[in-house]
């Protein structure tokens, strides 16, 4: 679970505070949203999240599996290969896709949490 919040907002940018586990005891993520270039990123990691790389060998593995499954049912390849490695925070990564999510539909999120376990 990663907790997150607004930390401060102008016309061009939005700065979000994250927080693994919801615990604000411990030093916080910062997540920068860019509002005139449309991009969102992790700029800084909080103390108890990890980066993990997926490299594009192991990812196409996956996206074979997922391909296999949905011929099997008669369906076209879902997800196509990938040629460049992946990163990605275990908790900072849910948080983005929350924020990124919701500002697509049109809101900007003032507080959120995020729980997949």
């Amino acid at each position: 679970m990663v907790a997150f919040e607004l930390y401060s907002k102008n016309k061009t940018e939005l700065i979000y505070w994250h927080y693994p586990e919801g615990n604000k005891g411990n030093k916080h993520g910062v997540i920068v949203v860019d509002l005139a270039e449309e991009s969102i990123e992790v700029t800084e990691l909080a103390e108890k999240d990890f980066v993990r790389i997926i490299l594009p060998d192991e990812m196409n593995k996956l996206v074979d599996a997922i391909n296999q499954m949905m011929r099997k049912r008669g369906k076209t390849d879902l997800v196509k290969y990938t040629t460049q490695p992946i990163r990605r925070m275990f908790y900072g990564s849910h948080a983005l896709s929350e924020i990124a999510k919701k500002i697509d539909n049109g809101t900007i999120p003032q507080k959120g949490t995020v729980a997949w376990y």
